[in-house]
């Protein structure tokens, strides 16, 4: 039988221009800027006949008309409505690992990450600001530690629980009631462009590969932090309304999805029935 991949999100990392997906009878791509990457990066090889242009159905999950109440979900964590939502979602991988072997949730430059996180809890509480923490489905036993439960004691935090090894569809209503959002290499950052979030990034490890990353590093529409210090500035302008990257997410959005505001997965179905013709 046929196999067709379509990648689970549209992050930093090298999952589309991984080698491995000429194994693949087809691989679904969320844009034409993925397509030129891929061609420039394997030269020798024919791409046309491996890789479609279909969108992202990532993002096309927040295109549906659904009723949303920000207000409802956000008194639901038991957090005040009328602050301003900072989203802390890193990726599993970007940091490299500690003395333990666990990947670190942020830059070993950050220091001690249960003391950051302590200290960004405070500082919040101080800007009028609460924290929403969603750590990758891959980081579930972080959760397990004691650490993050008595974070959830702080009546400006709220940790959010995934599945393990799995998202769950409540994560879209984190990303939708969060203003600002604290990442890294992860499809988090993509995916709050398109949904207009401020976006925060902190540096991955300084071996991370940016020459073959599926999205390169200059286009990244945030702030680029490589201390914890950078990461409150950060916060302090974006909550003065001074955003300088709304027009940066805007202009990614347009290089990175192919028609960002149709339903992708109505281009997939087309798709897929058009492979199967050529198969038969």
């Amino acid at each position: 039988s046929l196999k067709i991949n379509t990648k689970h999100s549209v992050c930093y990392k090298k999952y589309f221009l991984g080698e491995v997906n000429f194994k693949y009878d087809y691989i679904l791509l969320p844009g034409y800027y993925h397509e030129a990457r891929i061609k420039k990066i394997y030269k020798s090889k024919n791409i046309n006949t491996k890789f479609r242009v279909v969108g992202s159905i990532k993002i096309s999950q927040f295109l549906r008309n659904e009723n949303f109440d920000k207000k409802k979900i956000v008194e639901k964590m038991q957090l005040d409505p009328n602050k301003t939502n900072i989203l802390f979602a890193p990726s599993w991988n970007a940091h490299g690992k500690d003395l333990f072997g666990n990947f670190r949730l942020m830059p070993k430059s950050y220091g001690n990450q249960s003391n950051v996180l302590k200290k960004l809890t405070k500082e919040l509480s101080s800007f009028n600001c609460n924290l929403i923490i969603k750590l990758h489905h891959a980081s579930y036993s972080y959760l397990k530690k004691k650490f993050f439960k008595n974070l959830e004691n702080e009546k400006n935090c709220f940790v959010f629980k995934s599945g393990i090894y799995h998202d769950v569809m409540e994560s879209n209503d984190v990303f939708k009631i969060s203003d600002i959002i604290i990442t890294d290499t992860s499809g988090v950052a993509s995916t709050g462009a398109f949904l207009k979030k401020k976006l925060i990034f902190m540096n991955p490890h300084s071996s991370y590969d940016w020459q073959n990353s599926d999205i390169e590093k200059e286009l990244r529409p945030g702030f680029i932090c490589n201390n914890f210090n950078e990461v409150l500035n950060a916060i302090k302008n974006y909550i003065n309304d001074k955003d300088p990257f709304n027009i940066e997410r805007k202009n990614f959005v347009e290089k990175i999805f192919y028609n960002a505001n149709e339903d992708a997965n109505i281009k997939i179905s087309k798709t897929i029935d058009d492979i199967l013709s050529e198969f038969n």
